[in-house]
């Protein structure tokens, strides 16, 4: 990946995301918009980006007829179990 110019190692050793590489990975992750402003790629992972995100998702959910759905009960019910959990942490 270092010679595709999408990784470079930086002073401490470690690799970190080239220009390219923060196109590649924003091209990889579409849903996650790049970040020019930053160079550590972890700002794309931000917590505004994945809520925006997850209300994009659900948003979908909602316009998906129940019998789809149905199958997934479970899933959704855990989901919502830890998304409980989360926000009774903020209280």
């Amino acid at each position: 990946m270092v010679a595709e110019d999408i990784i470079v190692k930086n002073s401490k050793g470690q690799y970190d995301l080239t220009e390219n590489g923060r196109k590649l990975n924003s091209k990889l992750l579409g849903r996650f918009k790049e970040d020019n402003h930053e160079e550590n790629i972890r700002k794309v992972w931000s917590i505004k980006n994945i809520l925006a995100e997850m209300e994009n998702d659900v948003s979908y959910l909602e316009d998906i007829k129940t019998e789809k759905l149905n199958a997934e009960k479970e899933r959704i019910t855990r989901l919502k179990e830890r998304l409980n959990e989360i926000y009774e942490t903020l209280e």
